[in-house]
């Protein structure tokens, strides 16, 4: 990837995690709130599959 190419996928990120933060918390939080969520057995981990689950279970929609 390119420094470009780097940069609009660094931006896609963070617009769908503001999506997921505002559709999970009720008003704003910090971005760790968010991870806890999605943390489901503490091991400070996330997975794909519990993102893509956490994302559809909120009606997220977004390609891979």
């Amino acid at each position: 990837m390119t420094g470009a190419e780097d940069e609009t996928e660094a931006r896609r990120l963070r617009t769908v995690m503001r999506e997921v933060e505002d559709r999970i918390f009720d008003g704003k939080h910090k971005m760790y709130h968010v991870f806890r969520k999605f943390d489901k057995d503490g091991d400070g981990f996330v997975s794909y599959k519990d993102f893509e689950s956490h994302l559809l279970a909120n009606k997220i929609n977004i390609s891979e």
